[in-house]
């Protein structure tokens, strides 16, 4: 008697069928200076190091070996590689400290990648820019805050007087403490627009009044 396959039995089958199917994704592999990587054969042979020495040599190796078990063996800086790595994927890399710039570029060089202008930075290059940004963001933040306090000091001058239909004068010293401090008379007015109030000069000295509406 023939034994019929049971349905269980086909699907079976046929995910074995579907596992088999699955490509496996290509890698080089790679022994620098002793450290073993591992990458996809697509990242070394397309991009900055398409027509490199590395693509030549994975090229040759995987042709050699007749699949993805090839190792290409190079005599270079293991340390120095994994930033020649991040540089194909990313396009640019930041060099940590402990790594020379020169010793970089040098194996670049080696590798037959050529590095765009810009695209490397040392991290300690890339920390002070940083700080500078940090430092002028915390300036504008303190002249920001200087503007407020001083609308703030303006209105509340304004409004303590008896009278608040006339215009208030800006005792000399205070103008010339804000002329100092490069108060932003436009954003002083900002803050005194939301009273009804502006800042403005009139011959050598500065007034608050109320604003006039057109």
């Amino acid at each position: 008697h023939t034994m019929m396959a049971s349905p269980q039995n086909k699907r079976k089958r046929g995910d074995d069928a579907s596992i088999t199917s699955i490509e496996v994704p290509k890698t080089a592999k790679f022994n620098v200076g002793g450290k073993h990587f591992e990458v996809s054969k697509s990242l070394i042979e397309e991009g900055p190091a398409g027509k490199s020495m590395l693509a030549r040599l994975v090229s040759e190796t995987w042709a050699k070996s007749g699949g993805n078990t090839g190792v290409v063996f190079i005599d270079r800086d293991g340390d120095n590689f994994t930033h020649v790595l991040n540089y194909l994927r990313y396009g640019e890399v930041i060099l940590p400290s402990c790594v020379s710039m020169d010793s970089f570029l040098k194996d670049m060089d080696y590798y037959g990648i050529e590095v765009a202008d810009g695209s490397v930075e040392k991290e300690v290059k890339h920390a002070v820019t940083r700080l500078m940004e940090l430092k002028e963001n915390v300036a504008r933040q303190q002249r920001e805050i200087y503007n407020i306090e001083f609308a703030t000091l303006m209105i509340s001058k304004f409004f303590a007087r008896p009278n608040v239909c006339t215009t208030y004068t800006v005792p000399y010293d205070v103008y010339i403490g804000f002329a100092t401090q490069r108060g932003d008379i436009n954003m002083v007015n900002k803050y005194l627009e939301v009273h009804g109030l502006e800042y403005v000069k009139s011959g050598a000295r500065y007034y608050v009044k109320m604003k006039e509406y057109k």
